[in-house]
């Protein structure tokens, strides 16, 4: 029997479909168009400040370190080989410390962790003279900073510390002592400049309440318009929410 040309045709070509339709219904994965795993970021350690950061020769004294991802076990260093006597890890932001009998000059602070990861803060610590020469005596509180919470203006035990640490020195001021307050960058302007007047008689009080004269004590509310710090982390917020000390010579 013989085929029309036609169908000749159709028959040569039904094979080819047919293999054709096959290929295309296989799914080929290209390892190129894989989504890629993205492991999450982990928070790099870091020293922001520590409080006080200034201080007198030869004087041991309890300071608060900031910055992140600090770790149970963690080791404080000032400059190349002097540890701190004692280190409390409060939270992964914060750890205090009591700081070792000093020599007068700028020092280096180096946080360790047991892993292996260390950071500094390059001449955080100020370390004044004795007195005996001609350092100037209100050094140690003139803007010197206390620190608050989130959204809290009550004064913790550190901050209350770090305040009698400084009435001796604040005693000794001639002129007026201003208590600027100061939040981080949540919040509205109008919250945060109340909040700022908040931690700001909150020191007040707790200075009344030491001996400094009330008259010299004057506070004002900054909110969050004068940031140290301007990034938007947690370590960032943490310094920025504060009381700083400015002594009138």
């Amino acid at each position: 029997m013989r085929l029309s040309p036609r169908l000749a045709c159709v028959l040569f070509a039904l094979p080819l479909l047919m293999a054709a339709k096959c290929r295309n219904s296989e799914t080929e994965i290209d390892p190129g168009d894989k989504d890629p795993i993205v492991k999450p970021a982990r928070e790099q350690l870091q020293v922001v400040s520590i409080d006080p950061a200034r201080s007198q020769a030869n004087t041991p004294f309890t300071a608060t370190v900031y910055g992140s991802s600090f770790v149970q076990g963690a080791r404080v260093r000032f400059g190349e080989d002097i540890e701190a006597a004692r280190v409390e890890v409060v939270d992964s932001n914060r750890l205090t410390v009591t700081v070792p009998p000093l020599a007068a000059g700028s020092w280096d602070v180096w946080v360790f962790n047991p892993d292996g990861a260390s950071a500094s803060l390059r001449s955080g610590l100020q370390v004044q003279g004795d007195g005996s020469g001609s350092a100037d005596p209100l050094a140690a509180c003139d803007g010197a900073m206390v620190y608050f919470e989130f959204d809290a203006h009550r004064l913790g035990p550190e901050a209350k510390q770090s305040l009698n640490n400084l009435v001796p020195c604040l005693q000794q001021a001639p002129g007026k002592i201003w208590l600027d307050g100061h939040c981080d960058e949540r919040g509205t302007t109008e919250y945060n400049l109340a909040l700022g007047q908040r931690r700001a008689e909150q020191v007040r009080g707790h200075l009344i309440a030491q001996g400094v004269s009330p008259a010299r004590l004057q506070s004002r509310s900054y909110g969050e318009e004068q940031p140290l710090a301007f990034g938007s982390s947690e370590a960032d917020w943490s310094k920025n929410r504060r009381v700083e000390l400015v002594v009138e010579r």
